[in-house]
């Protein structure tokens, strides 16, 4: 696809920016219901979300005059206008004859014929109508496509190349197109992670699809679902013909209905010739298939076909097609699919034509409202983070996210809220398109059952808070296998049933593999297979009375093996401090001590996300402290590198040191950190009441307690695959090391308190369940919350011995002597397991499953890295 690519081949590079300036050019009353649906999908582009001006150079070659939308819009048209091409040349007898042939045509001729291949003329000449209007507005006027057929012929000419070399041959190439065309980050912010086929056929068989049931996919992007099922039907002795009109699709994206539009009619006209693409129905709506929980949200009197619930691009429906007109009977077929004319009928007239573009958007939309409940629905809804949905498209989702009671979080947790669309998207979908009793297969993010806050809607298991209950009976927890070509995004299938209730614990099958490295998009599924390790596990909540909280995996089918263990605990996990994104001026080296309560140091500038000037200065000691970061933390040991200027203490904790004090008794690190006082204000990682905080004493950070100060701390490194354990004392001068924000731990007065913790949670089934059931690589402070660990007891002689032996363990691996420090894990394994009363058989299978999914045992150091000894 490179020489489709724009930002590799100079032709689609010069297309998408004439393109563009067209758009802009012809500037027509139905831009501003273009500009809608974008910012609907993609946000305001800004921020997280911004299209840069190097972007839009490297794929347009003009970062000057064309605005990001504009630059957007020209992607989308550019991507249309290859599916159409593709599309119209399988509907000929020889596909590169007929892009040939459409090149060597005059100027004025081709501009004629591009133009009715493009509105969709062309296809209804040959039969195929549903790609009527599917370029939106009226910006492809005769004095466009005129304007533009030089870049139109190069177009088509590129195209033809692609096809001659075989590109489009594979069962869903309109996915590596769309990755071509697209630069990752506008992909990621709509959550467009193009399900590969080989996942698509995984689900499919999962689900135990029949050829004989409906089938509906209300996020098809690509339309991949769609036609792996195809594929399977005829795989079957089905024809086309027989499943195809059970086959439904719908999307809000244009340009994903364009490709799914188009994967179909390649695979009609692969198995059955030109005539099954003007005789079989290819049945993709472009609609928000969110339409109907939003309106049942908006509790509105009329019913779901209230005016209010029609809005297309901001605006009411024509009033012809308003519900309850006779036109909504005559303008669906039996499936609820929008047909290509329609007629109305009423006063004493009758008129039939061809839909105006808004018009077919709006019959569409009713048409998803209309669409009868499927036997199976199978989809990967969309992935799109709570912070990447443009404000008026939130707004609106507003009063579904109530329909289910999903949207809960308030006051500081709402701050911190990482909700995904997708926890609303997956009960809406069950409750508006599939059948009681149906069957679904959905592809979520890891994180839906683990992350602590997201994804707790979808956990429960039932579409309403208290009623109508999913059985999960079967769940693929696909491990680090990157399934998207384009993004690192963990995944994990759900097998579901509509209307009877989950009985935990539930299969797992969890896929590890020697490499992470993505799965090329064309690959079988009978190769993946063959790559990966499959081991079968069985989750259940971590804790069996907080039914919305994070799953947990084991070997166990039957009881829980760790079920004591499980309750609650008395430790706060605390996070490090956090400066608010100021590292570069509160990290510092030191140069040279000066007297003992002065030295010289250096800012640290390397590696910090927003520049500083780098300076040299003289700093009183008692503000500066040793720093732990998560590099540092390591199994049993932690180091310390670098220093922070920390103007906080034990007793003014959250608030700084007064400014007069700071003056007075620390003048030279006042007057340095009043030297970057302009860069401080830029300060936005402040929020809520601790704005006010930074508003008062410009020089505050964040995170900072009593417990920041504490001789000894247990920490854990926030970023890792392991739940890697070390405590952290004093330096040799007595003063505290201050974990920083990618550190947890917890306070502890005494060095016994601090080894006895850190013995607990070295404890391999502790160790074990946290790595199980948290997601991706974030093991947050809440990973401790549930289970029942005792708080130390000086007086019981086995909380000392758990100490003294977890003590011992710190210092064989400071002198490197790993033999010792795995033979101290051992004896501190057994010590635990007495203490909470764990089974010898949990405290061996937690050892399997942390070498399982490691790689190692019992830590890094101790052993080689090895073969996990479980066979598939």
């Amino acid at each position: 696809m490179q020489l489709l690519n724009p930002s590799i081949s100079l032709q689609a590079k010069d297309a998408v920016r004439a393109i563009a300036a067209s758009f802009v050019t012809d500037h027509t009353d139905t831009h501003a219901d273009i500009y809608e649906r974008l910012s609907q999908l993609y946000g305001d582009l800004s921020g997280q979300r911004a299209v840069s001006g190097q972007l839009i150079e490297e794929y347009s070659g003009s970062p000057n005059g064309i605005s990001t939308h504009d630059f957007v819009m020209g992607l989308e048209i550019y991507f249309s206008i290859l599916c159409h091409l593709l599309s119209a040349a399988a509907l000929s007898p020889n596909q590169g004859s007929f892009l040939a042939d459409l090149a060597s045509l005059p100027d004025k001729r081709f501009a004629h014929r591009i133009l009715a291949i493009l509105n969709g003329t062309h296809h209804s000449e040959e039969g195929v109508n549903s790609f009527r209007s599917t370029l939106e507005g009226d910006w492809l006027s005769d004095r466009a496509v005129e304007r533009l057929t030089p870049h139109l012929k190069n177009i088509v000419g590129l195209l033809l190349k692609e096809v001659e070399i075989g590109e489009f041959d594979g069962l869903d190439p309109l996915q590596s197109l769309h990755s071509a065309v697209f630069p990752a980050n506008l992909s990621h912010v709509t959550g467009q992670f193009y399900t590969p086929p080989w996942l698509a056929q995984l689900v499919l068989n999962s689900v135990g699809w029949d050829p004989s049931e409906k089938l509906i996919d209300p996020f098809c992007g690509s339309g991949v679902f769609l036609i792996t099922a195809l594929e399977t039907a005829v795989s079957k002795g089905y024809s086309i013909s027989d499943v195809a009109p059970s086959l439904i699709g719908i999307d809000l994206s244009p340009t994903a209905v364009c490709a799914a539009k188009t994967n179909l009619l390649l695979a009609y006209v692969r198995h059955e010739g030109r005539s099954a693409a003007s005789t079989i129905p290819i049945n993709i709506l472009c609609a928000d298939s969110l339409a109907p929980t939003i309106s049942k949200g908006q509790q509105l009197g009329q019913g779901l076909f209230a005016e209010d619930a029609f809005v297309i691009n901001g605006k009411a429906v024509p009033a012809v097609l308003a519900p309850g007109n006779s036109t909504v009977a005559t303008c669906l077929d039996d499936n609820g699919i929008a047909l290509s004319r329609w007629q109305i009928e009423g006063s004493g007239r009758s008129e039939k034509r061809s839909w105006s573009t808004g018009e077919r958007q709006a019959v569409e939309q009713i048409a998803a409202y209309r669409i009868g409940p499927a036997d199976v629905l199978v989809t990967n809804p969309p992935w799109v983070g709570w912070e990447y949905i443009s404000r008026n498209y939130r707004d609106r989702l507003t009063p579904a996210w109530n329909v289910y009671d999903l949207f809960e979080q308030r006051g500081l947790k709402a701050a911190f809220l990482k909700e995904d669309l997708s926890t609303l998207c997956v009960p809406a979908a069950l409750d508006n398109y599939l059948a009681a009793g149906g069957r679904a297969g959905l592809v979520l993010r890891q994180s839906t059952m683990k992350s602590d806050l997201a994804g707790k809607g979808v956990r429960r298991l039932s579409i309403f808070k208290d009623k109508e209950p999913l059985e999960l009976t079967q769940i693929h927890d696909l491990g680090k296998l990157n399934v998207f070509e384009s993004a690192a995004a963990p995944a994990a299938v759900w097998i579901l049933n509509k209307g009877k209730a989950t009985q935990f614990p539930v299969k797992v099958s969890s896929w590890s593999s020697a490499s992470a490295r993505s799965v090329p998009v064309r690959s079988e599924l009978a190769h993946v297979l063959e790559t990966v390790n499959i081991t079968e596990e069985f989750c259940r909540p971590l804790s069996m009375s907080d039914p919305e909280g994070r799953w947990t995996f084991d070997h166990s089918s039957e009881e829980d093996p760790i079920a004591s263990l499980k309750g609650q605990n008395a430790y706060k996990p605390r996070i490090g401090f956090f400066t608010g994104g100021a590292n570069a001026v509160y990290y510092l080296s030191i140069i040279k001590n000066i007297d003992g309560k002065t030295s010289t140091y250096r800012n640290i500038i390397e590696r910090a996300r927003r520049e500083a000037p780098e300076v040299t200065i003289d700093i009183e000691d008692d503000l500066v402290y040793p720093v732990i970061r998560g590099r540092d933390v390591s199994y049993w040991s932690s180091k310390t590198e670098v220093f922070a200027l920390c103007p906080h203490t034990k007793e003014t904790k959250i608030k700084p040191i007064g400014h007069s004090e700071m003056w007075e008794v620390f003048p030279k690190a006042m007057t340095y950190l009043t030297s970057m006082k302009d860069l401080l204000d830029l300060r936005n990682g402040f929020a809520g009441w601790e704005k006010k905080t930074k508003d008062d004493y410009f020089y505050a950070i964040q995170r900072i307690g009593d417990y920041t100060f504490s001789p000894y701390k247990v920490c854990w490194s926030y970023i890792s695959d392991d739940f890697v354990i070390a405590v952290c004392g004093s330096n040799s001068k007595g003063k505290a090391m201050l974990p920083n924000d990618k550190v947890v731990f917890l306070p502890a007065a005494t060095r016994e308190e601090a080894y006895f913790v850190a013995g607990l949670l070295s404890f391999n089934v502790i160790r074990s369940s946290v790595i199980s059931s948290v997601a991706g690589r974030q093991i947050s402070a809440n990973v401790i919350r549930q289970y029942s660990l005792p708080q130390f007891n000086k007086a019981d002689n086995r909380h000392l011995s758990i100490a003294l032996v977890c003590e011992a363990g710190h210092l064989a691996v400071a002198r490197g002597d790993n033999e010792e420090a795995e033979s101290v894990y051992n004896n501190l394994n057994s010590l635990c397991a007495d203490l909470l009363e764990i089974p010898t058989r949990a405290v061996e299978d937690a050892a399997s499953r942390i070498e399982a999914k490691l790689g190692y045992y019992p830590f890094k150091g101790a052993r080689k890295k090895r073969a996990s000894r479980i066979e598939r």
